[in-house]
Parts: structure tokens; C-alpha cells; sequence
């Protein structure tokens, strides 16, 4: 299955100490020809939030970094999705001295692709 995401399957790094975790770990670790780094696989979303450098700090702060790109990750899922919904489908929960500047940015915005044949609340 192709996927836009290349490094979904994969996690490349030229960190010797990464390498060997993940290959006693029980991943696969592949060379690449002519260059220092290599990619291990097959790879699952949390490891997308740790870095090696977690591993040199203390315990409580490499765990608060690693949280903190959590949370930011489920923010920016969140609340992208609900400023669509709102702005798009609900937005009588706007305050209307928010919703006229709104509606104002959005009419100059040239309107692209499937976007054009929505009806939203500035038709």
C-alpha cells in the first residue's frame, strides 16, 4: 500500500546509539549505500514523539518533553478540526463581533478546488 508519508514505515538516523537500540529492540535496520545514515523499520506512531537526545537527560524531563510533543500533536489534531467545523458548519457559536472581520478575510481569499461548490455563510 503507497502511502504521501514516506517515513511512516521507516525512521532514518545517523545516531550509532539509535541503531542499535532499535536492533536489539527487534527491528530491521537498513543501509543506505554511499551515506552514514541508515532506517530502521517497521516503525510505530510513539516512536515519532522520542528523540534520542530524551535518553541523555533525566528521567522526569526526557518524560515531560516527551508528553509535551504529545499533547501538542493532540492540540493540533483538535483544534484544527474543531475551527473547521465551527467556522464552516456552526458558526452561529461565534460571537458576532468575531464573525464580521471573519467573514470579511474570507471573502477576498480566492476560492480553490472543491471548496467553491460548499455553501458556507458567505454565500
Amino acid at each position: 500500500m503507497a502511502t504521501p508519508f514516506r517515513s511512516s514505515r521507516s525512521i532514518p538516523t545517523e545516531h550509532a546509539d539509535s541503531a542499535v537500540s532499535k536492533l536489539v529492540g527487534g527491528r530491521i535496520i537498513g543501509f543506505t549505500d554511499g551515506s552514514s545514515s541508515v532506517f530502521s523499520a517497521p516503525s510505530s506512531l510513539f516512536e515519532f514523539f522520542s528523540s534520542s537526545d530524551d535518553y541523555y537527560l533525566r528521567w522526569e524531563l526526557g518524560t515531560a518533553t516527551r508528553l509535551l510533543r504529545f499533547a501538542a500533536f493532540v492540540m493540533t489534531i483538535l483544534f484544527t478540526a474543531l475551527y473547521l467545523s465551527i467556522t464552516t458548519f456552526h458558526y452561529e457559536m461565534i460571537p458576532e463581533n468575531l464573525l464580521i472581520p471573519l467573514a470579511e478575510s474570507r471573502s477576498i481569499v480566492p476560492c480553490l478546488g472543491a471548496a467553491c461548490n460548499q455553501q458556507t455563510f458567505l454565500n
